[in-house]
């Protein structure tokens, strides 16, 4: 009768250890990343950009700011270093 692994064996699985008696469960998840590394950095580039991106947008005029264009490059061409050395 085998006993259950303690809280320290399980924990090797998420370490890389790949012993005989240590099963490894990856979720789907986490097989297609591996599998696709590639397509899988731009989406997950594409989804938190846009996320951060909606969140900005949706809080912007309750704090009395605006991500216009005009107003972005403004910025932009005022704080960039170089646009300062003039």
């Amino acid at each position: 009768m085998r006993s259950q692994p303690s809280h320290r064996h399980r924990s090797r699985q998420f370490l890389g250890y790949e012993g005989p008696e240590c099963v490894q469960r990856e979720g789907v998840a986490v097989k297609l990343i591996k599998q696709h590394p590639l397509v899988s950095f731009f989406v997950l580039a594409y989804a938190i950009t846009w996320s951060l991106q909606l969140a900005a947008i949706a809080l912007a005029p309750g704090q009395g700011m605006s991500l216009s264009n005009e107003t972005n490059f403004q910025y932009s061409t005022t704080t960039w270093p170089p646009a300062q050395a003039r």
